[in-house]
């Protein structure tokens, strides 16, 4: 959520702190939730030199926002900041009016690069080692985010059924997935057999019989991205083959509950974000619906 300030701010163990996690928790906000929210409580108080929420002012929280905007923190991290300023105002019923807090730009996310079940297998063929093709490939075939993939353990896989235990990243829960792609079993078993990672370690380590996982910024950076762009592919992240997988899953008639499912997705509207209809996917439908008749009476157009 941007820089910190370059002021003394409260430790994290401060009761002000603890008793602002513990209502966030109450609340049933999500770990990722309370740690940005968290963040931003302990970065405004130590900007107004206090160390309580109920002498916050309006002046206070429009002073630090506009000074964020002024040291050329991201859009996105203000808008961040602003929810997290109406979180406060309404957990702590502060005298603030919210509709006088800075008006901010949502941030617009970057442009979704739609890849092919073909240009992901490009990208695993340039792979140096089986570690990281295995690593693609069943980030693909599973549509996971960057985090969850470097927190499988390899417990988590049971090539046996043919499934993945994901430890959801943003929501806490687990979810067990199918691996329906017998490719990407087969290099999963390859890859077990040629690194061998035992007990409860991390499925992917950095390096054979180290215990360490993966960066996530190593593996999107490293991994994915540089090849990628070898490749021509110059605009594609990591987190692309999670929405081309969901737009795939569309395309192939699936329902959308079951997207949503299978994305681990809490709300409908995550998952109608990850879909996209593409060109070629839009041609197909239109001619299946579509009546053939309207193509042959050229006389609707053109009358005679």
């Amino acid at each position: 959520m941007g820089r910190p300030p370059s002021f003394p701010m409260l430790p994290l163990t401060h009761p002000t702190l603890e008793d602002y996690r513990q209502r966030l928790t109450m609340s049933n906000y999500t770990p990722y939730t309370i740690r940005d929210y968290s963040k931003f409580l302990r970065r405004v108080l130590a900007f107004n030199k206090k160390t309580s929420v109920r002498t916050l002012t309006q002046v206070d929280i429009n002073l630090f926002l506009q000074w964020l905007q002024q040291e050329g923190i991201s859009p996105r991290s203000i808008y961040k900041y602003v929810c997290a300023s109406r979180n406060l105002i309404d957990t702590y019923r502060l005298n603030i009016d919210r509709r006088d807090l800075p008006k901010v730009r949502q941030h617009i996310e970057p442009k979704f690069t739609y890849l092919a079940p073909e240009q992901v297998s490009n990208i695993i063929s340039v792979q140096p080692n089986i570690r990281n093709r295995a690593l693609i490939a069943l980030a693909h075939e599973c549509a996971l985010r960057v985090g969850e993939v470097c927190a499988i353990l390899v417990g988590d896989l049971d090539l046996t059924n043919s499934a993945l235990v994901v430890r959801s990243e943003k929501w806490g829960p687990k979810a067990t997935i199918p691996i329906l792609n017998p490719e990407v079993t087969q290099i999963l078993h390859t890859y077990l057999l040629e690194w061998d990672p035992r007990g409860d370690s991390p499925l992917f380590p950095m390096r054979m019989g180290h215990r360490y996982p993966l960066k996530p910024k190593y593996v999107s950076r490293t991994i994915f991205k540089e090849p990628a762009r070898r490749l021509g592919y110059d605009k594609a992240r990591f987190h692309d083959m999670r929405h081309s997988r969901a737009t795939d899953l569309f395309n192939a008639g699936i329902d959308s509950l079951y997207i949503k499912s299978f994305m681990r997705h809490r709300s409908m509207a995550s998952t109608q974000g990850y879909v996209h209809i593409t060109t070629d996917s839009m041609r197909t439908i239109l001619k299946q619906k579509l009546p053939k008749s309207i193509y042959t009476r050229t006389s609707m157009y053109y009358p005679l």
